[in-house]
């Protein structure tokens, strides 16, 4: 596939000037220093993976990535990339300016200098995260992530009921009549059991705290047959949870959105232990809790899918995908991983689709 993206559009994803000068200025260590910084909370962790081979191996590709964006800061949007230019730069931009925030007591827990919406939102981006929560099976293991759409609905993806039926996460897809079948089967199952074969809906679930607020989920509301999509309906609202309201307008041009979610594990192995512990952290209790990661849509086109490059891994199926100038949910995540693109569902292109409709979902 073809590489078409020019500096411009390397640019306009880059951190701001004064950032971006700082990060420079100290070259590899002061980049190091604020990706470690913005990923992990509690400065006593050490993020350095152990693996001394991959450890070089992640330095070399750091090395090229502030090569990279000091090439861009000179030149601006004349200067000519290369395909390792743009896969440095893209790293770069990942490490210092694409991180996953931990949310604390229902707030954004940092407030970094590329990323004023924070700031500016920090008000009312509480409220978006009161829509949010784990899925989790009924051993209470973590596998994805909803949001209120609804009254007792909450959005996900298909490919997390999979998982909640310990399935290959292609079935819904590949094999439909056996997904319907499996959703029938699953749907009896949790009414006749509700107490012990149930799943669960966990409004809280942040890093260093035991505050919960956990519901049964009691029944698959719907699923959709041509995209990652699928309703869920809860016994109970979870107390103090907010249903977010959908986006029926396309997002601005600059698509600055934020992803609210889960991040679990990186399934595929795909990225450096070093580049994961500096976006996620290294304490493995960090991983599977509430995260705020701050982005922008990178590709759209006619289909009902766009691409974004906020942080995420497995667990952040289902996560909210929002637009930080209008506090509108664009998009429901369902699917990247480090050395790809990342890709939500096109809300905006579904404000008729009978499964949102019928089930509460209110578009602004």
């Amino acid at each position: 596939m073809n590489d078409d993206r020019d500096a411009g559009w390397f640019a306009e994803r880059m951190p701001s000037q004064d950032v971006l000068a700082e990060v420079l200025d100290g070259e590899l260590e002061g980049l190091m220093g604020i990706a470690r910084d913005r990923a992990v909370a509690n400065i006593q962790f050490d993020p350095i993976a152990k693996p001394d081979g991959d450890k070089k191996s992640a330095d070399k590709a750091l090395e090229r990535a502030v090569k990279a964006a000091s090439k861009l800061a000179k030149d601006g949007d004349k200067a000519k990339l290369t395909k390792a230019d743009k896969d440095a730069l893209d790293l770069f931009i990942l490490l210092v300016s694409r991180p996953a925030i931990f949310v604390r007591d229902g707030k954004v827990a940092e407030r970094p200098d590329n990323w004023p919406e924070i700031r500016t939102y920090e008000n009312v981006i509480p409220d978006v995260i009161k829509g949010v929560g784990r899925i989790e099976n009924a051993a209470r293991g973590g596998r994805g992530t909803g949001f209120r759409i609804g009254d007792r609905r909450i959005l996900t993806n298909n490919h997390v009921l999979c998982s909640l039926f310990g399935v290959d996460l292609s079935t819904w897809e590949h094999s439909p009549e056996v997904f319907a079948a499996l959703c029938k089967e699953h749907n009896a199952s949790w009414k006749k059991h509700k107490s012990t074969q149930a799943p669960y809906f966990e409004l809280w679930g942040e890093f260093g705290s035991d505050t919960s607020e956990v519901v049964r989920i009691t029944r698959i509301a719907g699923h959709h047959l041509d995209v990652d999509m699928a309703v869920l309906e809860l016994d109970a609202n979870p107390k103090g949870s907010l249903q977010v309201p959908l986006a029926k307008d396309e997002p601005q041009a600059t698509g600055r959105v934020y992803a609210l979610g889960y991040p679990m594990q990186d399934t595929k192995k795909v990225t450096p232990v070093p580049i994961f512990n500096r976006i996620f952290g290294s304490d493995p209790a960090a991983l599977g809790k509430k995260r705020f990661s701050p982005g922008i849509i990178t590709r759209r086109d006619e289909s009902s899918v766009f691409t974004h490059d906020a942080s995420t891994l497995a667990g952040s199926s289902g996560s909210a995908l929002v637009d930080f100038a209008t506090r509108k949910v664009v998009g429901l995540h369902f699917s990247g991983t480090y050395d790809t693109a990342n890709n939500a569902v096109a809300l905006w292109k579904l404000t008729t689709d009978p499964l949102l409709v019928d089930n509460g979902a209110q578009f602004q």
